[in-house]
Order: structure tokens, then sequence, then C-alpha cells
């Protein structure tokens, strides 16, 4: 499925200040750092489980009588031409959407506003994103080290969307 985001996220499912507050994050780290720190943590959260955790809309080329897995595009909060008229999908997991025709869908997606997004996902970008920061000099210095996976993967693990 080539997707193509039409409306991005209108905020992030974290912010910096509870951010910086939550990880215990010096108030040496730039703001700017830490705002894109948040956004590739909600990235790599989205690519893990398969869902978008911020109201966003994609658009989706589908053929006739093609069977389409939104997988990467759950929760499905509403699907419609590029003229507006809704089309129905099967809501499992993951969604499916087939049509009758080709045609452009757009498909809002995502949990809502930063506060629908479940503990869980909020829990472990902060634990990425002082991860990440506590150990920046050792990704400038090209050192290795390796984030725990036990505990903190583990809080995506309910969240995920099984591929097809």
């Amino acid at each position: 499925m080539a997707a193509r985001l039409i409306t991005p996220p209108a905020s992030e499912p974290v912010g910096v200040d509870e951010s910086r507050s939550w990880a215990k994050i010096d108030d040496d780290v730039d703001a700017g750092i830490l705002a894109v720190a948040i956004q590739a943590g909600r990235e790599k959260a989205e690519h893990i489980t398969g869902r978008r955790l911020i109201t966003q809309t994609w658009s989706v080329r589908v053929q006739r009588g093609q069977v389409l897995s939104l997988h990467d595009l759950m929760p499905v909060r509403s699907i419609k031409t590029v003229d507006g008229v809704t089309v129905d999908w099967e809501d499992g997991l993951p969604a499916t959407v087939s049509v009758d025709a080709d045609m452009e869908l757009r498909i809002e997606c995502g949990y809502g506003e930063a506060k629908d997004v479940p503990a869980s996902i909020k829990l472990w970008i902060w634990e990425r994103l002082g991860f990440l920061i506590e150990h920046r000099d050792a990704l400038t210095t090209n050192q290795e080290f390796a984030a725990p996976r036990d505990y903190v993967d583990g809080l995506l693990d309910q969240f995920i969307v099984p591929r097809l």
C-alpha cells in the first residue's frame, strides 16, 4: 500500500515540558531537540504498532476488487472518496477496505488528540526519549549501546496490529 500523508498530526502525544519533567531531562537540552526526539518517538511507535497515534489523514489509491489492509492506518476513524462520499470498511485487526471501482480514498485515522493516546504508549515514548537523551553522547561518538528491550518495548505489545 502506497499511502501519502495529506494532513499530519496537529500535535504530539506528549509535550516538551511534561517529557522534560518525566524523563528528568536537564534544562540545558534545547526544546527544539526534544520536540524532534518526541516526533521521532511517535513515528517509531506508529511503525512498531501499525497504529497512528494522533488524528491524521492519508490518501490511498485502491483498485476495483482489491482488498486493502489498513495495517499502518489503524485505528480508522473514517474513509471517504476524494469527493467526500463515505466508504464502508471491515473493522478488524487490521481493518480492510474494498471498492467497486478504481479510486483514491482519504483515510482519517488515529486515536484522536494527545489525551486519547493510551498511557502505555506515552510511557514508551518517555522511556525511549529519556534513554536517548541520557546516551546522546554515545550516538555522536559512534559508541555502541543498546536500548533495553524487556519492559520498555513490552509497553507497546498489546497495541501491535498483526500484519497480513
